[in-house]
């Protein structure tokens, strides 16, 4: 956490599949006492419970997941909730849930979640980025050499894990991909 904080990166997601709940608890107990002193907001992939009960600052929900209000309501108003969508019709409608960003993916095959589903593309990412007001995450398959064509296509923020493991360290890729991005967003916007 602190290689990919110094890296650049404001906002990490804990995701953990497998691990038993007592050790998901006391993992992002730790990471929000870490995020805390690093100011980096931690979400919790998929567990409000865990979320609430470790302070994390939010929340990070599937379709299949507590309904987006619920965890409004255990969370409250400064928590921040997204939701993961797979095509611009989800995206339309999760523009009218209590979210604070929509995550849209895979834009790109990815191996780190077998489930994920068909890829929405770079088209994908243009037609969700055009039909909504709230930020828009990119996510699946995004890497050092596609990150400056997503954030073209439209999103506000990309996230990452595979690209993460490649060679260098942490810090120096997750440097790279900021770098990727703010460069093209400075092209986009002007």
């Amino acid at each position: 956490m602190r290689a990919v904080a110094h890296g650049g990166a404001n906002w990490v997601e804990y995701r953990d599949k497998e691990t038993d709940d007592r050790r998901v608890y006391e993992r992002a107990v730790t990471m929000v006492s870490a995020c805390r002193e690093l100011d980096v907001r931690l979400l919790i992939n998929d567990r409000v419970d865990v979320a609430l009960a470790a302070g994390a600052d939010g929340v990070h929900l599937g379709q299949d997941d507590l309904p987006v209000s619920k965890a409004r309501e255990l969370l409250g108003t400064e928590a921040i909730i997204g939701i993961s969508v797979d095509n611009g019709e989800e995206a339309q409608a999760a523009e009218l849930l209590p979210v604070n960003y929509i995550a849209i993916g895979p834009v790109f095959a990815t191996s780190s979640k077998p489930d994920a589903g068909a890829a929405v593309s770079l088209e994908g990412v243009r037609q969700a980025a055009a039909s909504i007001s709230k930020p828009l995450v990119a996510v699946g398959g995004i890497d050092l050499s596609n990150t400056g064509a997503v954030v073209a296509a439209g999103c506000d923020c990309v996230a990452v894990l595979s690209a993460l493991h490649g060679s260098g360290g942490l810090e120096h890729i997750t440097r790279q991909l900021m770098n990727a991005a703010d460069d093209a967003f400075l092209l986009r916007d002007n």
